[in-house]
């Protein structure tokens, strides 16, 4: 056995022993004062760790190395390294690669073979000592395109900023302009690792120099600062003004144009760039005439702006431009042309008339009348007329069929072809100024298109017309024989056409008044032509009792007519009294209700006929629909038929030619061989 091996199990045996006998070991005394600094003129990577040595440390002492130990606050102590003891008073040791602004704390126990020290324990935290490298090439630029309120910084990175470094945080940024201090822009970039930055600096303002300081910072120093400076100038044409319009003021002698336009996008709230806008004109159709200006308007920021142009001549036509200026620079043009117009009222034309043009075919009126006071030399003030035509029996608005020009004449004549025949037609005419200003209208007149060339059917004949008997009243039946002409072809065509066909179409036109009232204008009502009955008869129901009616008849088919029959008269009366149940003319009794009903939808279109459903519960006779227009007091007649029954039966209410927004109401009429029987009314809304 070595002496070496000897001597160690000695050691042991005796460890033994004591441990065995009960006897104290003793340990080492514990490391003097612990200081922890962080170590200058670093990047706050490393602390100094000093100590005070064990006073069992000592040349030929027990303690034969000290174990140190480090923690980060809320973990545990772990071991960091052994350092061996050598006697010294004082030991140290720098703990490198830690993190800047962290802190750490050590503890340090004495080791002998013997046994452990209690620990002397320190902390501090590593503080980065170095400031960084300043950042490179820092350049301030004009922000391109823009109103003059930006600028755009640039640098390089800083050396101690990128891969290999990361030592800087952040750039920061200041600005200035003349007899100012340095405002700070605050850390305006964090560090991303690349090779440069830019930051743009709004809200300044156009033609003012600015000076700018960029500093980098680690985690707890600046470096030194580097400047730039620069101007911004507005570099951006204002948005131009909008929807530029020029219209002539109404009532004037033609000497004034007011021209309006909407703000510029830069005028206004949170713009503000537009200071005025500038307004030129130029006369047209002059060789060698340029824009004058007219004069500069403020921006105010109001949405609209006008301004009458009250120098102009009358009859001339002007151009006008528009721009929008800011400080520095123009917009784009808007233009617009004028021309100021006379609108001083227009004497009317004078002496209208209508009438068929004679010995033609039928289809043309002619329409005369004289010129306006305001229509000739020295005048000039019309420049045509206009003329206007309806049907007069429609509720409908004129429309413009024609314009005559204005030559200064005493008279004026117009022919309106392809009317229709046996229709009456109702004119007006007006005069209009150069400006468009019309002069009331002249009329109405009105006329007949007629054929004066082709024969006419022959006439109806031995009208008649009497009470009708043993009824309630309301009633007169009429009678009469019928035209010769119903059947007849009708004048034979000229060759190579063949004659044409019987024709047994066609009806009986009847025009009815009341007392010692005129005729109306179309007629009251019409019968068709059967080609069988003669004499015929029709009941015409819905008439006052006591009223003498007068009748006259003529027969039509297609665009001809006959002449009108000699006139009968009659006057309806009550022959058999009014008991309680049957009903009067435009009632309905407790007892009839049910007889005869009408149905139709509440809203119809206009233009085109309006259908009606009327039933009947029992008798025979001939049904009809009678309607009338809102504020009427008298019925009008509608289709009629023969009803052999109970049924229902479907009609139409002629309203095609009435207008939207019309109402009128609607019954239906059963006159029986003993009575006539009315439904209750319905109410049809044209829309």
């Amino acid at each position: 056995m070595s002496r070496h091996k000897c001597v160690c199990m000695f050691a042991f045996i005796t460890l033994v022993l004591g441990l065995c006998s009960g006897a104290a070991i003793a340990a080492p005394a514990p490391p003097g004062p612990v200081t922890v600094t962080d170590v200058p003129d670093d990047q706050g990577t490393a602390l100094q760790i000093e100590w005070i040595a064990s006073a069992d440390d000592y040349p030929g002492g027990t303690v034969t190395k000290y174990r140190l130990f480090r923690k980060l606050p809320g973990t545990p102590f772990a071991m960091l390294l052994n350092i061996p003891a050598t006697g010294a008073a004082t030991y140290s040791y720098t703990d490198t690669g830690l993190n800047p602004g962290q802190y750490y704390r050590y503890l340090i126990r004495a080791i002998e073979p013997s046994g452990v020290s209690s620990g002397s324990s320190a902390g501090a935290r590593t503080r980065d000592n170095i400031p960084p490298a300043p950042p490179e090439n820092f350049t301030v630029a004009e922000y391109p395109d823009d109103q003059g309120n930006k600028l755009i910084c640039s640098w390089d990175n800083s050396p101690d900023d990128g891969e290999g470094a990361d030592d800087v945080v952040k750039y920061y940024l200041s600005k200035r302009w003349p007899g100012t201090s340095w405002t700070s822009l605050g850390a305006v970039v964090k560090v991303t690792g690349q090779a440069s930055y830019s930051w743009t600096v709004r809200g300044l303002e156009p033609g003012v120099r600015y000076f700018f300081r960029l500093v980098a910072r680690d985690s707890r120093n600046f470096s030194t600062p580097v400047f730039a400076d620069a101007t911004p100038h507005d570099e951006r044409r204002p948005a131009p003004p909008r929807d530029l319009s020029a219209e002539d003021i109404p009532d004037d002698d033609g000497t004034a144009v007011k021209l309006t336009f909407v703000r510029s996008l830069d005028d206004g709230a949170r713009a503000n760039d537009v200071v005025f806008y500038r307004l030129w004109r130029r006369l047209l159709g002059v060789p060698g005439e340029t824009y004058v200006k007219l004069l500069d308007i403020p921006a105010t920021g109001a949405d609209n702006y006008e301004y009458t142009d009250s120098t102009c001549q009358r009859g001339a036509t002007y151009r006008y431009k528009l721009r929008a200026k800011d400080g520095v620079n123009w917009s784009a043009i808007r233009t617009v042309v004028a021309q100021p117009i006379d609108n001083r009222p227009v004497a009317p034309p004078r002496n209208p008339n209508a009438y068929d043009r004679p010995a033609d075919e039928g289809g043309v009126i002619v329409v005369e009348f004289d010129r306006s006071l305001d229509d000739g030399t020295g005048w000039d003030h019309v420049d045509h007329y206009n003329i206007y035509r309806k049907q007069a029996a429609l509720a409908e608005d004129p429309s413009p069929i024609a314009t005559v020009n204005a030559t200064g004449a005493a008279s004026y004549s117009y022919e309106d072809t392809g009317l229709t025949g046996l229709v009456l037609y109702e004119y007006t005419v007006d005069a209009e100024s150069v400006s468009g200003a019309l002069s009331e209208p002249a009329g109405p007149v009105r006329a007949v298109a007629e054929n004066n060339n082709v024969l006419t059917w022959d006439p109806p004949t031995g009208l008649t017309a009497a009470d009708q008997a043993s009824d309630y009243g309301g009633q007169i039946r009429l009678q009469w024989y019928r035209s010769p002409s119903e059947g007849s072809p009708g004048p034979p065509p000229p060759p190579p056409f063949s004659a044409p066909a019987a024709d047994y179409g066609g009806e009986y036109e009847f025009y009815r008044k009341a007392g010692s009232g005129g005729y109306p204008d179309t007629p009251s009502f019409s019968v068709s032509a059967d080609g069988i009955a003669d004499p015929m008869a029709y009941i015409d129901s819905g008439l006052t009792d006591g009223v003498t009616y007068t009748y006259k008849v003529r027969y039509r088919r297609g665009n001809r007519i006959s002449e009108f029959t000699a006139e009968a008269s009659a006057t309806p009366i009550d022959n058999l009294g009014a008991p309680a149940s049957v009903s009067t003319p435009g009632s309905v009794s407790t007892q009839d209700q049910a007889a005869v009903t009408v149905d139709a939808p509440e809203f119809a279109p206009a233009g085109a006929n309006a259908p009606v459903i009327m039933q009947v519960a029992a008798d025979k006779g001939i049904l009809q629909v009678q309607f009338a227009l809102a504020g009427e007091l008298k019925w009008r007649e509608g289709p009629k038929m023969q009803v052999t029954g109970p049924g229902l039966y479907s009609v139409t209410v002629p309203t095609a030619n009435l207008h939207p927004g019309v109402s009128i109401r609607v019954r239906a009429a059963l006159t029986t061989a003993t009575r006539v029987i009315y439904s209750d009314p319905i109410t049809i809304s044209l829309q």
